[in-house]
């Protein structure tokens, strides 16, 4: 196998169907997009991921500290205006986004007749 020669590689040529004795598979060709995954795969050595017999990918640089799990917590912005029917902040919260136009918009009624019958299959 040859990395700098893709289109050489038996399996790329058998995915492709570009060779009428060798087609794979033979229920019919995959997608363009799979089609590409091999190919990058076969250009960058065919490595097996399941061994450490790999080349050496550069990882990118990526600051774990970063990630929005390792982040201090760090208060919520208070309620102000307080609902009546708010029994703690939470509903408080959801109450407020509720309020917003653009949250949230509410579906008409269900018809019984077509929840009992979902209900009962």
């Amino acid at each position: 196998m040859n990395p700098a020669n893709v289109s050489e590689s038996l399996l790329i040529k058998a995915v492709r169907y570009t060779d009428d004795n060798m087609q794979m598979p033979p229920e019919g060709k995959l997608p363009d997009e799979e089609i590409q995954v091999l190919e990058e795969w076969v250009a960058t050595g065919a490595f097996d991921p399941r061994t450490e017999d790999h080349p050496e990918v550069e990882e990118p640089e990526v600051d774990w500290r970063q990630h929005w799990a390792f982040q201090q917590p760090r208060l919520a912005n208070r309620v102000e205006e307080v609902d009546p029917r708010s029994h703690d902040v939470i509903d408080a919260v959801a109450l407020r986004t509720m309020r917003k136009p653009e949250s949230l918009h509410r579906e008409p009624p269900i018809e019984k007749r077509g929840f009992d019958v979902f209900i009962s299959t």
